[in-house]
């Protein structure tokens, strides 16, 4: 097949934005702080400190509401908020058996290294049958090694009894949770018995502490005992590929504002933070065979203002219309700027389907990273590696034709009407208070090279989608060009003033092209693309 002939699968998962901040081990291992000296001060030294947080935080969605039919319905997972919303369990037998229990597992969404204090474990159940009582206590395990850690309560000595079918708040101190990395690590086991040998109603099952702020822990997957047979329920936004998903309701065939899902994210960040990056991502597939689902989303805050749109009903993030594949879309949210608007988020999807239908999600996922301080100087130098999210070519030959699908993107040398071009965007990190950016550097790879040539690298003007554009549809460039002499494996580009004029003016990405076009011979250049998923483009970012 010639490589101008666009590859029909849809595409699967993409890689997550990669951001890591290089620390000495001496600050690592002296809580994460960095130094900011005063060079103003002439009788000594003055030292600020900011904390940082390397990684990427990541935690799925737990509330929900669907709004797809134009009536709001809530599906937040049963054992994440206590709204009345309940898992009902098997049923139990009238004594305690330590092979009868629930077992709750967690996400991990908090930075490591830290002292956690006064977490605790939050349980609201109630009998499922007018009185009769039901009385529980549990154990607290490591998830990685099975190791117990704690023990609340006993056969002997219930944590807590229930009569009848009201919901009953619990609240038992863990002492023994005293890092994040233990929270980040643990697994519930609740025992429990009823009297009449029937089911137990639960609708609450997280755990709350502080470290620099409040957070609260939620179940990402219940393991249900109660009857000595195991059975599992995963909530479905938590991980893609896990075979757990969220069916919307129908959606018509064209946009309304009356018709959403709404996706709430808790608060996991202090407010005082100040976010590096963000990102939103989506996995999902049509409903019903036939089917072209199409999407955009807007963001609200905690007080629901709403403070960025993406896409629109005339151009929206993507479509799909397969119901077994899904299309998984992580979207930069350079609105989340401040400690405030990382928590209590919420994102509220648009769809439209071709034939009236329902859309099942895999993934609902909210992404970030922080520091915390406010020391003099650059409060967080060092560098910031990106991940591209979007990348395709464009062909003159083809000049309709999208290649946004493809693994290889191609740049070309050849005649006047044959050349070929590469389009590639990256996410940018936010700029640390203090900092400016003292280096950047573009890293293509290179799978295929044909003669000694020079490409350049130009800063894209205007806005494109890797999955519509096309050579007639190309975006202009701006500015000067960085250029790199071709070669096999990654290639890079030195893109310092670039990715500065992106932070300031708009970034829409990069433009590979050959710096001589429409040469006599072919000369052309094959380079992996985010499709791939191994040797994706990166952009490396030094902050100072």
């Amino acid at each position: 097949m010639d490589d101008d002939q666009s590859t029909v699968s849809q595409r699967r998962h993409r890689l997550p934005i990669l951001v890591t901040a290089l620390l000495s081990v001496a600050l690592l291992a002296a809580g994460l702080g960095v130094a900011a000296f005063d060079a103003g001060n002439s009788s000594g030294f003055s030292v600020a400190s900011d904390r940082i947080f390397p990684g990427a935080r990541t935690t799925p969605a737990w509330s929900v509401t669907d709004a797809s039919t134009a009536t709001a319905s809530d599906k937040t997972f049963s054992t994440a908020v206590g709204e009345g919303t309940v898992f009902t369990t098997g049923n139990w037998i009238t004594t305690f058996s330590a092979t009868r229990y629930l077992d709750f597992s967690y996400a991990a969404p908090l930075p490591g290294g830290l002292v956690a204090s006064s977490v605790s474990f939050s349980f609201d159940f109630a009998d499922n049958v007018g009185g009769q009582t039901a009385c529980i206590y549990f154990e607290v395990y490591r998830a990685s090694s099975t190791t117990l850690i704690g023990t609340h309560g006993s056969s002997g000595s219930p944590v807590a009894c229930v009569t009848g079918t009201g919901l009953t708040h619990t609240s038992t101190a863990l002492t023994e949770v005293t890092t994040t990395d233990i929270a980040n690590d643990l697994k519930v086991r609740v025992y429990a018995k009823e009297s009449g040998s029937t089911a137990i109603r639960v609708d609450l099952a997280t755990m709350v502490g502080s470290t620099y702020a409040g957070f609260s822990l939620y179940p990402t997957a219940v393991g249900d005992r109660s009857t000595g047979t195991l059975g599992t329920t995963t909530w479905g936004l938590a991980a893609a590929g896990d075979a757990a998903t969220l069916a919307s309701g129908t959606w018509a065939t064209t946009f309304s504002a009356s018709r959403y899902v709404t996706f709430g994210f808790p608060d996991e960040a202090p407010s005082t933070a100040t976010p590096n990056a963000a990102s939103f991502a989506l996995s999902y597939r049509a409903g019903a065979s036939g089917s072209n689902s199409c999407w955009y989303f807007e963001v609200y805050d905690s007080t629901n203002a709403l403070i960025g749109t993406h896409g629109s009903s005339g151009a929206t993030i993507s479509c799909n219309s397969s119901n077994v594949t899904y299309q998984t879309d992580t979207v930069p949210l350079a609105e989340i700027n401040s400690g405030t608007r990382l928590n209590s988020l919420k994102v509220k999807v648009y769809f439209k389907s071709s034939t009236p239908s329902t859309v099942v999600f895999d993934l609902a996922k909210l992404s970030q990273t922080y520091w915390l301080g406010t020391g003099a100087g650059c409060a967080s130098p060092g560098l910031v590696t990106t991940a591209a999210t979007g990348d395709t070519y464009v062909s003159e030959a083809a000049a309709g034709t999208n290649f946004g699908t493809i693994t290889t993107a191609l740049v070309r040398s050849l005649s006047a009407s044959s050349n070929r071009r590469v389009l590639v965007y990256f996410p940018l990190p936010g700029v640390p208070s203090g900092c400016s950016v003292t280096a950047a550097t573009l890293r293509v790879y290179a799978s295929a090279t044909a003669g000694a040539r020079t490409i350049q690298a130009w800063q894209v003007a205007s806005a494109w989608s890797e999955n519509v554009v096309t050579w007639t549809t190309q975006p202009a460039t701006t500015g000067s060009a960085a250029t790199s002499a071709n070669g096999a494996g990654y290639e890079s580009w030195a893109v310092t003033s670039l990715v500065t004029a992106m932070m300031a003016s708009g970034n829409y990405g990069f433009r590979l092209m050959d710096s001589v076009e429409s040469s006599a011979s072919t000369f052309q250049q094959t380079y992996v693309t985010t499709e791939a998923l191994t040797n994706i483009p990166q952009l490396d970012i030094t902050f100072g």
